[in-house]
């Protein structure tokens, strides 16, 4: 896993961080109770190291992904998402994503320890489709932003930085 672009900028706001694979997660910033406020009465940031993206391009990687994963995933519209498990042969759970339609492309995003063994999973069952599957680790970091205000302040930092 690459490491963490923010983890300077969290060690200046005296993070306290904990190891989580071969990465270190912020835990609190040392004030719990005021982010705990923040998240639940307005809105708060949330930096997921761990998290990485497997994307998913080609014209029938829907239908693909709609018959491998739990949920149904086939009539995704640009801009929405559905949680969804893949499974192995026997049921069990190889990874839980959350499954991201971008019209062009698809982004699975998960725990990157697991970014592997999905697209080696999923890699199995590409017969006849036209299908790409690549990790974009190092390439995307994902930021959670949670809490009521979430939505009004994402739209503020689409128009200061205009993004669709």
């Amino acid at each position: 896993m690459e490491n963490n672009p923010l983890h300077a900028i969290h060690q200046q706001a005296e993070a306290e961080f904990h190891a989580y694979a071969d990465v270190e997660i912020v835990t609190t910033f040392g004030n719990t109770p005021a982010e705990y406020a923040a998240i639940h009465k307005g809105s708060g940031k949330m930096d997921l190291p761990q998290r990485g993206m497997v994307e998913a391009s080609g014209i029938g990687r829907l239908d693909f992904l709609n018959r491998m994963l739990t949920n149904q995933v086939k009539d995704l519209k640009p801009g929405h998402g559905a949680s969804a498990f893949l499974l192995n042969l026997k049921g069990r759970i190889v990874s839980d994503m959350n499954v991201l339609e971008l019209g062009e492309r698809t982004w699975l995003e998960m725990d990157a320890r697991l970014i592997e063994p999905t697209v080696e999973a999923l890699k199995r069952y590409i017969i006849v489709e036209n299908i790409t599957l690549r990790s974009c680790v190092g390439e995307i970091h994902t930021i959670a932003l949670l809490g009521p205000r979430a939505a009004a302040e994402l739209q503020v930092l689409r128009q200061w930085t205009n993004c669709g």
